[in-house]
């Protein structure tokens, strides 16, 4: 039962952040970007973590608009710089998870 409590907490410090910021996340939904990234760009087994501490705007825009492996390109067109200007933003704002040893429910008695 106690591996059940661990998960429900982790999962709420997972999907907490998503509520600072949900004009720029709107974006992020919007394109899709968490179909393979995850809600919070926390990463999945179909695409890379992006959040927290995402690379540096030029560097991200650079792989948004010509991607290597499976993602698919976002030009200007399908993407405006303003829109990843916003996405890259949501993602700045996500905060670093809290380190496990500050987690109470975690800590072995």
């Amino acid at each position: 039962m106690r591996i059940y409590k661990i998960f429900s907490i982790l999962a709420l410090f997972a999907f907490a952040p998503f509520a600072h910021a949900q004009s720029d996340g709107h974006t992020y939904l919007q394109f899709g970007c968490d179909q393979c990234h995850g809600r919070v760009g926390q990463g999945s087994g179909a695409g890379l973590r992006l959040a927290p501490a995402p690379l540096e705007f030029e560097d991200f825009a650079d792989i948004v608009r010509r991607p290597y492996g499976v993602m698919p390109a976002y030009s200007p067109k399908v993407l405006s710089d303003e829109k990843l200007g916003r996405i890259h933003a949501y993602l700045s704002g996500i905060p670093e998870p809290p380190a496990l040893d500050a987690i109470p429910l975690l800590q072995l008695d």
